[in-house]
């Protein structure tokens, strides 16, 4: 398919173009530690380029699902347009030349990419089961396969969380400066806390259930409870990997004046990578957990 090998080098040719002019135009311009993004300026112009990114992969999704041109696909085909997707959010940034005075594993948008990646690979391998068992999904399409799930999909699911998790980082930001939040006390900030990150979460699961039913091949017994109970079981991975990716080398005042202070000489050198695949792995363990007490509890929603 000739055409389709033009949209994947045109939305490769936009992420460039869109992820340059971030670099070149918006990033100098963001003030540090503003309501929206913290002091560590590599971290802000990560989340800026993350962000732009997702304007061009969501839009390239949005044409070839819109247009129904993935009926066309075959199992290679699903490769190649999901494998660039999350690609761009490493091969971008490195040839941009962003952090290049420091070691390869010690640039703010490797770690983020390694975050990301460990939720993705395990969200795929071990959680999607809890979708076929307890909401009744499956996926149709004929696809290569890991566990039982497409390779696209671990692909896709890396472009989605990096999104997801970049836009989260400044969303949280902003409500922990709010005046209502600084002048809280510990209790009543963990309150606002909870429930805001909660908001987030289901938000979240909801849109992209809502969203990706455009996609024939992604099938549930119950589209319906799917989209509205379903929606919960999926929140439960987003609110623990918000809150905990939003911590990776964060500095600035997102929590009390106390937290700042202590931790301000480690957050000067960043996190290691170590740290940041252990944090990871602890997330996922922590959402494990969370979904294997919704399988005991309470089992299938359809």
């Amino acid at each position: 398919m000739d055409w389709l090998g033009f949209l994947i080098l045109a939305f490769l040719v936009a992420c460039f173009v869109l992820a340059n002019f971030c670099k070149t135009n918006v990033i100098p311009s963001v003030k540090p530690n503003n309501s929206w993004f913290g002091s560590n300026k590599d971290k802000t112009a990560t989340e800026v380029l993350f962000l732009s990114l997702a304007v061009c992969w969501i839009s390239y999704f949005a044409v070839i699902v819109s247009t129904g041109v993935y009926h066309q696909f075959r199992r290679w085909e699903y490769l190649y347009v999901c494998g660039p997707m999350a690609l761009v959010y490493v091969v971008v940034p490195y040839a941009l030349g962003m952090e290049a005075e420091k070691p390869f594993l010690e640039r703010y948008y490797v770690k983020a990419n390694a975050w990301i990646a460990i939720l993705s690979y395990v969200g795929n391998f071990y959680w999607t089961h809890h979708f076929y068992n307890l909401l009744g999904a499956k996926y149709t399409f004929d696809a290569h396969r890991l566990n039982d799930v497409p390779i696209s999909m671990y692909l896709a699911t890396h472009a989605y969380f990096c999104f997801y998790h970049s836009l989260t980082n400044v969303c949280i930001r902003r409500m922990r400066r709010t005046a209502t939040f600084v002048r809280s006390t510990e209790s009543q900030q963990l309150l606002l806390n909870s429930v805001f990150i909660g908001a987030l979460a289901y938000v979240t699961a909801f849109m992209e259930t809502k969203t990706i039913e455009g996609f024939q091949y992604w099938e549930f017994e119950n589209r319906d409870r799917a989209l509205v109970v379903g929606s919960v079981v999926y929140m439960l991975y987003f609110i623990v990997s918000f809150p905990m990716f939003l911590r990776v080398d964060e500095s600035g005042a997102t929590t009390s004046k106390r937290r700042v202070t202590r931790s301000t000489s480690k957050q000067k050198s960043g996190w290691s990578m170590s740290r940041v695949l252990w944090d990871s792995l602890g997330s996922c363990m922590l959402v494990t957990i969370l979904l294997d007490i919704w399988r005991l509890l309470i089992g299938r929603v359809y």
